[in-house]
């Protein structure tokens, strides 16, 4: 996993999800994000365009976030999900929690048009 701000919108962190999201990919990359968000990020997307599946632990990472940003007046928003993600979501019956678009582009697009 890796973030930066979006180019065309600097006040959106995107994440790009490029493995699973493990303990030993993601615990250093959560930390950083979570001082990113008591650092004032607000909106941030998910990219999961390239992943296949989720495990139980990335699930919990993913929710992790979205407490911390929510708790903050933010949101998190999924961008790419495949099916069998989605069905993960479903099963767990979270799929409610996020806002889910078909790629990076509409779910940045969604906070609305700032540079």
């Amino acid at each position: 996993m890796k973030f930066h701000p979006h180019a065309g919108q600097k006040d959106v962190l995107v994440v790009i999800a490029d493995s699973d999201i493990n303990a030993s990919s993601a615990d250093g990359v959560v930390t950083e994000l979570e001082k990113t968000i008591e650092g004032g990020s607000r909106k941030m997307v998910v990219d999961l365009s390239r992943l296949e599946d989720v495990s139980s632990y990335g699930m919990g990472v993913l929710l992790r976030l979205q407490q911390k940003v929510g708790k903050h007046g933010g949101e998190v928003k999924l961008a790419g999900v495949k099916p069998a993600v989605a069905k993960m979501f479903k099963l767990l019956r979270i799929e409610s929690m996020f806002a889910s678009y078909v790629n990076l582009d509409s779910a940045v697009g969604a906070f609305g048009a700032k540079t």
